[in-house]
């Protein structure tokens, strides 16, 4: 037995051509797509924060991390990845760190 399913897609476009309806449906599926996988992608990141929050401040700093750092990332909304704050706290850490350094060079050498 044959499927009808493009038998019955075909009839469907060819009733509705002017509109659009099939590429309309097919964008809106995509779109909706992407946004419940970002949405899971977000919990995921989320539930591994919550690890985060459950190590020391040693091994925080080691990875660069600090307790604010994490509170800051956990109060973001729900439709935003937390990892994407941490990033940046952290390049922007490490660019404080090393324009430090440098500025310390320049010190030693005067």
């Amino acid at each position: 037995m044959e499927p009808d399913i493009p038998k019955r897609t075909k009839a469907f476009i060819e009733l509705f051509p002017s509109i659009g309806l099939s590429s309309w449906i097919g964008n809106s599926a995509a779109v909706l797509t992407r946004c419940w996988r970002g949405f899971l992608v977000g919990v995921k990141h989320r539930r591994e924060l919550s690890r985060l929050a459950d190590l020391d401040d040693h091994m925080l700093a080691d990875i660069g991390l600090t307790r604010s750092d994490l509170y800051v990332a956990y109060c973001e909304p729900l439709w935003r990845d937390p990892t994407s704050i941490l990033e940046r706290r952290i390049s922007d850490r490490r660019t404080a760190f090393e324009l430090s350094a440098q500025h310390r060079v320049r010190l030693d050498l005067m």
